[in-house]
C-alpha cells in the first residue's frame, strides 16, 4: 500500500460526510487499474464533438467501477448483518422478505459487474465504447443508490445511525449519480447515439 495526500486539510462536503478527502490510501493494482484506464489507447473517428467526448470515456468508466464495487460491499455488508440480526427469535436472514430483497439486489450487482467487465476489456483493448461508457455510469451508479437504499431498509432504524457502514454507503451513493455527468445527461447522450 502506499499513501497519496490530496488535501492538508480535509474538504467539506455537501453529500460525502464521512468521506476522507486528504489522506487516500489506495493499493498499487487500484493506481494501475486507474491509470491502464485514463491512458488506454482509443480508436475513434473524428467527428464535432467526438474528441472531447472521447476524453471523458476513462473518467465515467472509472465511475461506474467504483459505483459497482460500493454496491457489493453494501451487499456485503447487509447480508452479514441479516445473519446476525434476530428478529421474533429468529435471523433476519431467515424471512421470506429479506431473501428476496437481498436476491434481486444480488442479481442486478451480478448483471453491473458483467457489464464493467466487458466494458472495461473492450476500452482496454481501444475500442470506442463511448456510449456503453455512458449506459454503464448511468445504470451502474443508479443500481448502487438502490442497492444502499434497500440495504439500508434491511437495518431500519440502525442504518440510519452513524456508526454503522451502511448510512455512508447510502449518503455517498446519491452523489455518484450527479458527478462526471449527471444520469439525466448521460440519458440525452446515449439517445444522440441512437440518432433521436
Amino acid at each position: 500500500m502506499i499513501a497519496i495526500k490530496f488535501f492538508e486539510q480535509p474538504a467539506r462536503l455537501l453529500n460525502w460526510f464521512y468521506s476522507l478527502t486528504h489522506d487516500y490510501i489506495l493499493s498499487i493494482a487500484m493506481i494501475a487499474l486507474v491509470v491502464m484506464l485514463v491512458t488506454a489507447p482509443l480508436v475513434l473517428k473524428s467527428t464535432k464533438g467526438m474528441l472531447e467526448m472521447q476524453k471523458l470515456q476513462p473518467e465515467r468508466l472509472v465511475c461506474a467501477v467504483g459505483a459497482q464495487a460500493a454496491a457489493e460491499r453494501c451487499l456485503e455488508i447487509t447480508v452479514e448483518y441479516a445473519k446476525e440480526r434476530r428478529l421474533f427469535g429468529k435471523p433476519l436472514s431467515k424471512f421470506q422478505n429479506t431473501q428476496f430483497v437481498l436476491a434481486e439486489l444480488a442479481a442486478e450487482i451480478a448483471v453491473g459487474r458483467s457489464f464493467v467487465d466487458n466494458l472495461i476489456r473492450a476500452h482496454m483493448e481501444g475500442k470506442s465504447v463511448m456510449s456503453e461508457t455512458c449506459m454503464a455510469k448511468f445504470w451502474v451508479t443508479e443500481m448502487a443508490k438502490r442497492v444502499a437504499d434497500r440495504c439500508l431498509q434491511i437495518f431500519g432504524g440502525y442504518g440510519y445511525c452513524a456508526e454503522y457502514l451502511i448510512s455512508r454507503f447510502y449518503v455517498d451513493a446519491r452523489i455518484q449519480t450527479i458527478y462526471a455527468g449527471t444520469s439525466e445527461v448521460m440519458k440525452m447522450i446515449i439517445a444522440r447515439f441512437m440518432g433521436l
